[in-house]
């Protein structure tokens, strides 16, 4: 809950949103951050770049790095969820290999704007972890790079928040915004 509205691009409530909904459950097993698919940005800018290896993000490194620092805020997992997972679109390969992909086809209860959570929405989810309910104690994804290579993580036993390679294979729980 907050207290003032967030905006949260791409979810029903747009730029008027209060609150964060969890899914009722985590994803039934652990995945990895990336796909291998060539689609996202070389550090020439081209977009061939296998994803576990490179950037989501296009630009030179300091628009990268201005993006990655922005994309931790809460009511920015769903615009992140849509940068990496929306360009699957016109992609062949399993949208559900990897964790973004996993939000992008998610459904509950009629709802379809569900996405991986930023690093503070995930860190809210922690510090609600109780009325919640049902986490493991593990780490979790977010849906924030850290670099080419890593993006970031929620441990669910002590709280501290770090990062890990896109290889890894870690959990995951959705969330929406909503008004």
């Amino acid at each position: 809950v907050s207290a003032s509205a967030f905006a949260s691009t791409g979810s029903d409530c747009g730029s008027n949103c209060y609150f964060l909904e969890a899914a009722p459950s985590d994803h039934s097993s652990v995945i990895v951050w990336a796909t291998t698919d060539e689609m996202c940005y070389n550090t020439d800018g081209s977009n061939n770049g296998n994803c576990q290896t490179t950037s989501v993000y296009s630009g030179s490194s300091s628009v990268r790095e201005s993006s990655r620092t922005a994309s931790s805020a809460i009511g920015k997992g769903m615009a992140n969820t849509e940068n990496f997972a929306g360009r699957l679109a016109g992609y062949p390969q399993n949208s559900t290999s990897f964790a973004a992909g996993i939000a992008w086809a998610y459904t509950n209860n009629s709802k379809t704007d569900w996405h991986l959570p930023s690093k503070d929405e995930l860190n809210q989810l922690y510090i609600n972890r109780a009325e919640v309910g049902g986490f493991s104690y593990d780490y979790y994804w977010s849906s924030s790079e850290y670099n080419a290579g890593a993006a970031r993580i929620q441990d669910f036993l002590y709280g501290y928040q770090d990062w890990s390679g896109k290889t890894s294979a870690l959990k995951v729980r959705l969330v929406r915004a909503f008004g």
